[in-house]
């Protein structure tokens, strides 16, 4: 196949043609400009900045909120008709797998938790404490078990669905199709879906929707390392410390770039698994193994009973605001990252089926994610519970920061606990950063298969801007702000998801009915 051939190009003069050929000016200037602009006013004007931000969240979540409700469905449905139908059989490519099932997980789970696993797995459960859905009262017996459930609805099956149909497209029209490029807007162009200038808008608000997800994530797991680092140091002064951060990222993202997909990225994962697997393990330990097993069965069958339920709760007589202040924010926090994880996820998938790349997707994600919030968010709440330390006072009168470390100071070996902690915060953050430059350096280019040789300095300059953009919105205070930044970057991807699903359908009824 003409993929496989070009996979195996090996010549001077060919790399050099794909390195000339690789990146694509308009998307890459466009997008580039678009976020420095953002940067720019940010910087300027951070007070009216901070003003828009909160009129856009309260327009969002009062008008046009349940449209991320309505596609999550669409798409949940899709995901799993794609994987149990015909098509399902349908090979991407070559018959031979590029990556191990172990590997291909272990990036696809690293990619997607991201360091915000590290605090939301924490915090996410005493915000649902005190704010339970389906009108149970705070801080009971049944919002204890609420909250232990909600975080691992928001992170296991809703979430990795939404990331199904733009990996499928992205790996079939790569490996089946033959396309040679990774760029959504490009594909639905080359497919007569698009002209040219629609192929540029839904590419440059892809690579934006990604850059705010990836912002988002880092926003959460920065203060809290930037904190952590504070306590050990003595050091006051959190901006230097916060640059300091950041600049770590960049040397360990610099470092895996440089060793290229499959030892740097893949490297880095598996690192990232062994560590978190050893430190989850030490808090079954210390909670009780019994004790976690209790709270996972009883959240295993909460989840079960509510999918459902909380798939299609709008609240529309109560109006409490939940579905608006969590399934909202959760499926916009959700959407982007779609083409973080779609992109990359179809990039890795030669060899796969389907059904193996759509189970395995929704599969592997669900159980990375439930293992980690369902021990971390007994940890939490056991904590809490038990009157060990009052991590929701902490939450709600210093922050997210002040709970994470408070709850990690309750343990024993404090100082190698926080060390371990910020450590695997670092690497997953760094994991996720090298995966969105690989795949913003994919969005950007006119051909995807120079990405790892010829797409270095491409890869870093999205790294730089990653970081940039994180500076500027680090200036921005408040959890509802971050929420709205997921809101606002995500907004396009409603209707690119809706096209893709369309697409991708109609070529698959047009070229595998006979399968």
């Amino acid at each position: 196949m003409k993929v496989e051939k070009l996979t195996e190009m090996n010549s001077e003069s060919n790399l050099k043609d794909n390195a000339e050929q690789k990146l694509d000016l308009s998307v890459f200037v466009y997008s580039l400009t678009v976020v420095l602009l953002i940067v720019l006013l940010i910087t300027l004007f951070p007070s009216k900045a901070n003003s828009l931000v909160g009129a856009i969240y309260d327009f969002i979540t009062d008008k046009v909120g349940v449209l991320y409700t309505i596609i999550y469905i669409i798409t949940l449905v899709f995901s799993f008709w794609l994987a149990f139908s015909r098509y399902g059989k349908v090979v991407l490519g070559s018959s031979k797998e590029e990556f191990s099932d172990f590997d291909w997980a272990i990036m696809l789970i690293c990619t997607g938790l991201a360091g915000s696993l590290m605090v939301f797995g924490i915090i996410e459960p005493l915000n649902f404490l005190m704010d339970p859905p389906f009108g149970i009262e705070k801080m009971s017996d049944g919002a204890f078990e609420y909250a232990h459930m909600c975080g691992q609805y928001y992170w296991g099956v809703s979430y990795w669905a939404l990331c199904v149909p733009v990996a499928v497209f992205i790996g079939y029209f790569l490996y089946v199709r033959e396309e040679k490029t990774a760029r959504v807007g490009q594909i639905l162009a080359n497919r007569g879906i698009l002209n040219s200038a629609g192929a540029l808008i839904v590419d440059v608000l892809g690579v934006i929707a990604t850059l705010g997800g990836v912002s988002t994530s880092m926003i959460f797991s920065t203060p809290l390392l930037s904190s952590i680092l504070c306590r050990f140091t003595g050091i006051n002064d959190r901006e230097k410390v916060t640059v300091f951060v950041l600049m770590l990222w960049l040397i360990l993202f610099v470092f895996s770039v440089w060793r290229g997909l499959d030892k740097g990225i893949k490297f880095l994962s598996r690192i990232n698994v062994f560590v978190f697997s050893l430190f989850l393990l030490f808090l079954v330990i210390i909670i009780n193994p019994i004790t976690v097993i209790k709270w996972e069965t009883n959240s295993l069958g909460l989840y079960i009973q509510n999918f459902i339920r909380m798939s299609f709760y709008t609240d529309p007589l109560g109006n409490d605001g939940f579905p608006e202040r969590w399934s909202v924010f959760y499926y916009a926090y959700d959407m982007a990252y779609v083409l973080i994880i779609g992109v990359f996820i179809g990039r890795i998938s030669r060899g796969k089926s389907l059904r193996k790349m759509v189970l395995g997707t929704i599969g592997y994600g669900t159980i990375g994610a439930l293992c980690g919030f369902s021990i971390l968010s007994c940890f939490s709440l056991e904590v809490q519970r038990k009157g060990v330390v009052d991590l929701v006072t902490f939450l709600q009168n210093e922050g997210n920061e002040a709970a994470v470390i408070g709850a990690l100071e309750s343990l024993p070996f404090t100082g190698i606990v926080l060390l371990v902690y910020a450590a695997l915060s670092l690497i997953f953050m760094a994991t996720t950063t090298d995966s969105t430059a690989f795949t913003l350096s994919l969005m950007t280019s006119k051909n995807w298969n120079c990405d790892d040789r010829t797409g270095r300095k491409n890869r870093i300059v999205w790294a730089v801007v990653i970081i940039v953009l994180t500076l500027s919105f680090l200036q921005l205070k408040g959890a509802q702000t971050m929420r709205t930044i997921s809101m606002i970057a995500a907004f396009p991807m409603i209707f690119i998801q809706a096209i893709v699903m369309l697409t991708l359908a109609k070529d698959l009824r047009d070229n595998h009915n006979a399968e």
